[in-house]
């Protein structure tokens, strides 16, 4: 469909139409969101800490230095081993334009659903 905001050209949406969905086809990028926008929906049982035992019985966190993360579930999350350098130059630049209603988060430019060299999709990581 035509996007009259970049001069009516067609872009392309990939999707996941295949087993796993889009787990399968996207980035590999790992990212619970921030915590504040779960607890600004205000809606019962959607809360951060709500929905914080659920986040740790997916994942199975390599590094897993803190208590906010968790091994044992099945998706792996592994910390990117050599992030582009121009990452932090971005974030350094972005940092002092963000909006203070929603933090800027550098998690997800460090995490990555994978195992070793390969992706951790949903087909593969759902229990059988």
């Amino acid at each position: 469909m035509p996007q009259r905001q970049v001069d009516n050209r067609v872009l392309p949406v990939p999707r996941g139409r295949v087993l796993g969905g889009c787990s399968s086809i996207n980035g590999m990028v790992y990212f619970r969101g921030h915590a504040r926008e779960y607890d600004e929906w205000q809606q019962p049982g959607w809360s951060y800490a709500d929905l914080l035992p659920y986040f740790q019985r997916l994942e199975n966190y390599e590094a897993a230095h803190t208590p906010q993360r968790q091994r044992g579930g099945p998706v792996n999350v592994i910390d990117i081993p050599k992030p582009n350098p121009l990452v932090g130059r971005f974030l350094a630049a972005a940092i002092p334009l963000a909006c203070h209603a929603a933090p800027i988060s550098t998690e997800a430019i460090r995490k990555v659903s994978a195992r070793g060299r390969r992706r951790s999709a949903t087909a593969g990581a759902s229990p059988e």
